[in-house]
């Protein structure tokens, strides 16, 4: 979106107004989609929401769902690490090819023509291949999958149920309601053999646990104004380069894609 508006703007003439309001509208969606795709793939699983393509901003919440299920804990930090860093990597990528396209005799429209047909093509690979639970998954061995759900399991036991260590010093005791939460978390990636016998409520999130931390609002926090600060840049990048630096404009991707 960022190196096509440049060529739309070319075009319609659009002033910087316009502009904002036109690279906003991506954003809305995309903030809508992450909400929407989060809700969605809690009901219907991962797999399903990335396969039907319910928009970019669903990508982040169904990816998360997945590797909670797929990686032991240990394990979890390093996949959502390699996650956000191959974010960046594809940025790299898209920049420069958006450029290509944009300046080809196809136009600004190829842009979302070709990437389109792209994430298409990959919805049906995924839409086969890909499974939101390893226990579904006919590719895996039996060793890994009883280490994946070994690993979950003895995280999730009701001896680390009783007593959260948070980064500070203080310790907060888990009540009856969230250890239920816990516990169904738990049970979901167990085979029924050997899940608890305790009624659970799988619906119920922990809503007063979590803002009550200071650690969530930190990382909310962080979140935010990294995000404010990105999004920023790399929307108006482009643009800047072009009308203010004077950049040719079939070079503005690989300039842009440097600084991603």
């Amino acid at each position: 979106m960022a190196i096509a508006i440049v060529y739309m703007t070319k075009e319609f003439n659009w002033d910087h107004s316009t502009q904002g309001l036109v690279s906003s509208s991506f954003y809305f969606g995309y903030l809508t989609t992450q909400i929407i795709g989060g809700a969605c793939t809690d009901k219907f699983g991962g797999r399903r929401v990335l396969g039907i393509g319910i928009g970019e901003g669903a990508t982040f919440p169904c990816a998360q769902s997945i590797i909670s299920r797929w990686f032991p804990p240990e394990e979890r930090s390093r996949a959502v690490s390699i996650l956000c860093v191959s974010n960046f990597f594809g940025m790299v990528i898209a920049m420069p090819i958006a450029n290509i396209l944009g300046s080809s005799q196809f136009g600004w429209d190829s842009i979302f023509l070709v990437f389109g047909i792209v994430g298409f093509i990959w919805s049906v690979i995924w839409h086969f291949y890909g499974r939101s639970d390893p226990r579904d998954y006919f590719g895996i061995s039996k060793e890994e999958l009883d280490w994946i759900l070994e690993s979950k399991s003895s995280v999730c036991s009701d001896d680390n149920f009783d007593n959260y260590q948070s980064g500070s010093s203080e310790r907060i005791t888990i009540t009856d309601d969230n250890r239920d939460v816990l516990q169904s978390e738990s049970d979901a990636l167990l085979p029924k053999d050997q899940q608890s016998s305790r009624s659970n409520n799988i619906d119920k999130i922990p809503w007063k646990l979590i803002l009550s931390r200071r650690e969530v609002w930190a990382i909310m926090l962080g979140q935010f104004f990294n995000s404010w600060g990105f999004f920023i840049l790399i929307s108006w990048l482009p643009i800047f380069y072009y009308e203010y630096f004077h950049v040719d404009i079939n070079l503005i991707g690989y300039y842009t894609g440097k600084k991603s």
